[in-house]
């Protein structure tokens, strides 16, 4: 992840079924990678058991995102950073163009 996170050249992203949420410096890693890179069309977290916190990251981190397509988050516990996620949405609402959503 240390790589991905200067890497503004990987389109798809699949993470899934990793328990990666009790480590918040790595989701801060993603949070810079989702920042940088600006090609990233497909992130697929689901299973990795997120919770509130590491689930603001990636909302955060979205924000810099303009070509996300497929955003795969199920089965996680996000709770309320689902609003985090939703307000990148809508702060970017004029590039991202978001054909899948699976929370």
């Amino acid at each position: 992840m240390l790589c991905l996170k200067i890497n503004n050249k990987v389109k798809s992203l699949n993470i899934s079924h990793n328990k990666i949420a009790s480590d918040l410096n790595f989701f801060k890693t993603i949070h810079k990678f989702l920042i940088y890179n600006k090609v990233l069309e497909n992130l697929n977290i689901s299973n990795c058991e997120i919770d509130e916190k590491s689930g603001e990251f990636i909302g955060k981190g979205l924000r810099g995102n303009m070509n996300l397509q497929v955003l795969i988050l199920k089965n996680n516990n996000l709770k309320k950073s689902i609003i985090e996620i939703a307000k990148s949405f809508n702060h970017n609402i004029k590039a991202l163009c978001i054909k899948e959503l699976d929370l």
